[in-house]
């Protein structure tokens, strides 16, 4: 073997166990998106610790010193995995974990991790576990042991997730029902309490009155008018919008970041498209009518009402003012909060 094919050879050896390398040491996921961990503990050793052990696997670190920071960044900020102290200065890590599971302020396919400076008993694992950690660590931390278990943990969690997206999808529009409209609520309404943003809400159905001569059931016919307005209204939405399609032919709009006079404006807009398109009823093409109403707020974090309240209010607003009664108005306050 000459000496350049020798060098090619040597440089493709190299290049390729760079590449098996770099492969066993990342961080498998389901999405491009590095996952975020909290980390919670009130001793800088053990956070910086923590940290210097995870960050250079992938993942991102937002730091928490207490349990009440700890429940304003999950408010705020989607993680997908928490590692808590269980001694905080002001709530114990078992009892935090709990009250985190039990009342739903993360959900159940979030990973949460223990950790604790003191001895492990088998009453403090028991203990541990029966709140709903997934592990709990003594310190110091097996670092390779507990990179292992977050990455199946965060694995587990993504593939969940990704499991549940798919139920939150309208199956003939491909926007999202009313599971998933309640579940993006809770996510854009986070956000704007964040940043205290802007956030409105539109409701928009088509009015089916004059497509009934066909003699088709109202069911049958907000069915395919749903289905091509549907397309419609993606293809007119903003990026930012959340659009859901919640059954009979009513549609609905989560605007974050939208005034009232823009929500108006928007309403309008959305109007227009889908009264322009031209639905197949029958054996006529028709294009329909669309109703609308909204409810918006300037300041998200200054007002008392759920993002789902909104979505409410701008329904009922639609169907009270406009009189659609062959489409009755969804009932919100059954929507799963998450």
């Amino acid at each position: 073997m000459t000496p350049l094919l020798l060098v090619a050879f040597a440089a493709t050896i190299l290049v390729t166990a760079r590449e098996i390398s770099r492969a066993e040491g990342a961080m498998p996921t389901m999405d491009s998106t590095p996952p975020l961990v909290l980390i919670a503990s009130d001793q800088e050793w053990s956070g910086r610790s923590l940290e210097t052990i995870i960050g250079p696997r992938g993942y991102g670190v937002v730091r928490a010193h207490t349990g009440h920071q700890v429940l304003e960044t999950v408010r705020t900020t989607h993680v997908d995995l928490l590692i808590l102290d269980t001694r905080l200065p002001d709530v114990d890590g078992i009892q935090l974990c709990r009250k985190l599971l039990e009342l739903r302020i993360v959900p159940a396919t979030t990973p949460i991790i223990l950790t604790t400076s003191v001895q492990a008993t088998r009453a403090s694992s028991i203990a541990a576990f029966a709140a709903g950690a997934w592990d709990y660590c003594p310190h110091p931390v097996d670092s390779d042991l507990l990179l292992s278990k977050m990455d199946n943990f965060v694995r587990a969690k993504r593939a969940a997730d990704h499991a549940q997206e798919q139920s939150l999808l309208d199956e003939s529009t491909g926007l999202y029902n009313f599971r998933g409209m309640a579940r993006r609520a809770r996510e854009t309404g986070a956000e704007a309490l964040r940043v205290r943003g802007a956030m409105a809400c539109v409701a928009l159905a088509p009015v089916m009155d004059d497509a009934m001569e066909t003699g088709e059931s109202v069911e049958t016919v907000a069915k395919g008018v749903g289905e091509h307005l549907g397309m419609a209204l993606a293809r007119t939405a903003r990026a930012s919008d959340v659009v859901g399609h919640l059954g009979r032919g009513e549609f609905a709009v989560i605007a974050p970041a939208t005034s009232p006079e823009g929500a108006e404006r928007l309403m309008e807009r959305l109007q227009r498209a889908l009264e322009s398109t031209i639905v197949p009823v029958g054996n006529s093409p028709r294009s329909f009518r669309v109703r609308g109403s909204f409810f918006a707020v300037p300041d998200y974090s200054e007002s008392s009402i759920h993002v789902l309240e909104m979505l409410e209010r701008a329904s009922s607003s639609l169907h009270t003012q406009h009189g659609l009664a062959d489409l009755p108005a969804p009932e919100y306050a059954q929507a799963p909060r998450f």
